[in-house]
């Protein structure tokens, strides 16, 4: 079943289930209005046929008799219930009017049944008062022979026929209703998920075309199906990117794999081929050690540079003192440089940061590696840590061979190595600066570069403090 279907028909049933409990619920209510109904017309028509009641030297004078009132009937009794003294008796009053005299208090409404059909009934006692104006007695106690009852009688089927009228029309009516807001809600139902149709298309469209750019696209919105959509969408550009890394590692690593391999085999063919000069082996073996170093940087940093642009390395948030972590990568380098080239290191104490550690020293390696890589022999590289306002800076500056203009931009792009100034003898896999500015990317800041052709170059990193 389309959830659709399923969504109108659990909604039709709840409005069936609520029109159910609306029809007990008016059909309790109907019996209680029609005893009030009736309670306020006996009272208000026996109460005024009262009032018109006289008496003269104790005997009931000739008065204008009313039998109907707003659908009661009026009758007035002798004092013992017994005798019918003005009315039309059409219910049978007279035979039961004692019983109810002894039954049941005056001024209130209760109902009797007769042979002939069920009433409300109503009475009070008009006594034959000094004054003869429009007294009434409510108590059970009354001179026998000094008043009369006053009879009120309303006919149950009159009121009955009312809320017969009423319920008739709630049950035809609310059918329609149910039925009419069942179409609406299949309406709504359907326009509310045309949205996850169109996701379902999407989804569907893309597992049969493999397109891993396409999106839903939505719109703005700020219901579930909008925020669905956008969950999608970005699911989407996530697997997007990881498809692209892959395809993107897979090219760079089997592009820039190749020559080294090549060398490597080069090295083994030419070995074998001269088993018997120790010099060539040598040589070779020496070749082979180079290009496996080589290759090895090289899938070490494509590894790192993916993890990072994909997300999949966990960024850890410290506290770190900059300088202190400059100054153990500077003198690291001192000891592992195999150039002429001194590396000297100026830091402002207390230069607090927050970030990961070991991603904030592979930044540092590189810049100041490039450095003394690029540097002149004898020359200088200078490491300079500082604060410049909010933000924490690491200057490396040179003095070696320096970059061409043509050059500058392109410096940080992946593989890109500026051959004509860099020379034979500084081999790399020109992933260094790329990675070391997706390093400052994710802690929030960034690396500009600054050189003369022939004078050196300057690198600075910045990233905000603590």
């Amino acid at each position: 079943m389309k959830l659709q279907t399923k969504l109108t028909a659990l909604f039709s049933a709840l409005l069936l289930l609520v029109a159910g409990a609306l029809l007990l619920a008016l059909h309790a209510i109907a019996g209680r209005a029609a005893a009030t109904t009736a309670e306020a017309t006996l009272e208000d028509a026996v109460t005024s046929y009262a009032g018109e009641i006289e008496y003269e030297s104790g005997m009931l004078r000739d008065f204008r008799v009313r039998h109907y009132d707003d659908g009661a009937y009026l009758l007035t009794f002798s004092a013992d219930g017994g005798e019918l003294l003005t009315g039309t008796d059409i219910f049978d009053i007279e035979d039961i009017m004692p019983d109810l005299l002894e039954n049941h208090e005056p001024g209130q409404v209760f109902r009797a049944l007769t042979e002939e059909a069920g009433v409300y009934c109503y009475y009070v006692w008009k006594p034959a008062s000094a004054d003869g104006r429009g007294r009434m007695a409510r108590a059970a106690s009354y001179e026998p022979e000094g008043g009369v009852w006053v009879v009120g009688v309303l006919p149950e089927d009159s009121m009955e026929n009312v809320m017969d009228s009423v319920e008739k029309l709630t049950f035809i009516g609310l059918p329609a209703i149910v039925l009419l807001a069942a179409v609406g809600g299949w309406a709504i139902a359907g326009r509310s998920l045309r949205p996850l149709r169109k996701i379902t298309e999407s989804a569907r469209e893309i597992s049969d075309g493999h397109d891993l750019s396409r999106r839903i696209d939505l719109g703005h919105g700020r219901d579930e199906a909008h925020e669905l959509a956008a969950t999608f969408d970005d699911m989407m550009g996530r697997l997007e990117r990881s498809f692209e890394a892959e395809r993107q590692f897979t090219s760079d690593a089997s592009h820039e794999l190749r020559t080294p391999t090549a060398v490597i085999l080069a090295e083994c063919e030419m070995a074998e081929k001269t088993p018997d000069d120790a010099a060539a082996a040598q040589e070779s073996i020496a070749e082979i050690h180079r290009q496996a170093r080589k290759m090895s940087e090289l899938i070490g940093k494509l590894l790192s540079y993916t993890r990072l642009e994909q997300g999949t390395r966990k960024i850890d948030r410290d506290e770190l003192e900059l300088g202190g972590l400059t100054e153990d990568v500077c003198e690291e380098q001192r000891a592992v440089a195999v150039r002429d080239i001194e590396i000297s290191c100026q830091a402002e104490p207390d230069v607090y940061v927050t970030g990961d550690a070991a991603l904030l020293i592979s930044l540092v390696q590189n810049l100041v590696t490039n450095a003394v890589k690029y540097g002149r022999d004898g020359g200088h590289v200078w490491v300079r840590v500082y604060r410049d306002g909010p933000n924490a800076c690491v200057s490396v500056r040179d003095d070696g061979v320096g970059i061409a203009p043509d050059d500058l931009d392109r410096i940080w792009n992946r593989f890109y190595q500026a051959d004509r100034v860099r020379g034979d003898d500084t081999p790399g896999v020109g992933l260094g600066l790329s990675l070391a500015q997706q390093i400052a990317r994710l802690h929030g800041g960034r690396i500009t570069a600054a050189s003369r052709l022939g004078f050196g170059s300057e690198f600075i990193f910045t990233m905000p403090c603590r």
